[in-house]
């Protein structure tokens, strides 16, 4: 699945200049589930405290985490699905777990 997303170029002027991405996910198979795109080099970590929840990440990072979740936003994928990242799927030592899940319908 390929998907355009609208830019600073699409909208108004930006002092940097037009910048356009194009991003290639894997499509939507039910017999694996959702697929995760990580981009070399990435680092994600997420905290928690009273103040609430932080995620942290370098670019990759944070585009990995992106794709994630343009990935569950694929209209193929079934509602109730969800992207479970924790320091053994993804993130850095010491994050707290991280779940994002496809289950609101609103009005």
């Amino acid at each position: 699945m390929e998907m355009n997303i609208p830019t600073y170029s699409d909208l108004e002027s930006h002092p940097i200049g037009p910048m356009q991405l194009v991003i290639d996910l894997p499509d939507y198979d039910p017999t694996k589930g959702l697929q995760y795109k990580w981009e070399h080099g990435f680092c994600i970590k997420v905290l928690m405290d009273n103040e609430g929840v932080t995620i942290q990440g370098n670019n990759e990072g944070l585009r990995s985490l992106a794709y994630h979740l343009l990935s569950l936003a694929n209209e193929e994928v079934p509602r109730t699905s969800h992207i479970h990242l924790d320091s053994d799927s993804g993130l850095e030592d010491g994050s707290a777990a991280l779940i994002i899940s496809k289950e609101l319908e609103c009005p």
